[in-house]
């Protein structure tokens, strides 16, 4: 599957930025995404070999419905292959005054549409992912690639961005993933894309409105 070329800005509100963006957040930068260029590795050869005989893993270039599964391998650490199922079952546009109600957001944050992601993680393979980002990127409807952002501390309207530990052979997950798309842009799906050389899997489906945060009871 060929992509037209182009880049997108990640943003998780870095140390640097966290005093005149949005307070608390960190692990991003103002540092452009992976392009969406033509794959350079054939689809047949771009996962890493360690996956358990036997799996059948997506075809990289594969584009799903939300809520279909897919199982992929990839190295979540130099010389460590993991393998998991993995499926985007949401995406949600959100806002920042009803989801970022706690936190401080700047002229310049509020350029960016935050979205989330709702994803369930199987893993499939035999090593222990604990701990491990899930490798998703949000897919933009400019067709490019979003990082998602990394907090500090818990946000508490998607949470968790990893998986948890342990998280061993047969284990499940559900997780949530922020994204803030630049120049207020929409985001149409999540991709998996674990290097520059992989045609990415990609999930797309109709994008839904997060509820609105419960109120919080006082005694």
């Amino acid at each position: 599957m060929t992509r037209r070329g182009g880049s997108a800005w990640a943003l998780g509100a870095s140390a640097l930025l966290a005093a005149s963006a949005l307070s608390g957040c960190s692990g991003g930068s103002d540092e452009p995404a992976a392009k969406r260029d033509t794959p350079t590795a054939s689809p047949t050869t771009a996962y890493p070999t360690g996956a358990p005989t036997g799996t059948v893993l997506t075809d990289p270039g594969s584009e799903l419905a939300l809520g279909a599964p897919a199982t992929i391998t990839w190295h979540p650490r130099q010389g460590v292959v993991g393998t998991v199922r993995i499926s985007v079952d949401k995406v949600e546009r959100t806002t920042f005054k009803q989801s970022f109600q706690d936190w401080r957001v700047d002229a310049t944050m509020k350029t960016y549409a935050p979205y989330f992601v709702h994803a369930r993680v199987t893993n499939v393979g035999p090593t222990g992912l604990g701990g491990v980002p899930v490798p998703l990127y949000g897919e933009s409807a400019a067709d490019a690639l979003v990082e998602a952002a990394v907090f500090k501390e818990t946000f508490k309207p998607c949470h968790p961005s990893a998986l948890p530990t342990p998280f061993a052979t047969g284990a499940h997950a559900s997780v949530c993933l922020v994204y803030l798309v630049p120049d207020k842009g929409a985001l149409v799906g999540a991709a998996f894309r674990p290097t520059q050389d992989f045609d990415p899997i990609v999930w797309k489906g109709a994008v839904a409105t997060a509820a609105a945060p419960r109120a919080t009871k006082h005694p």
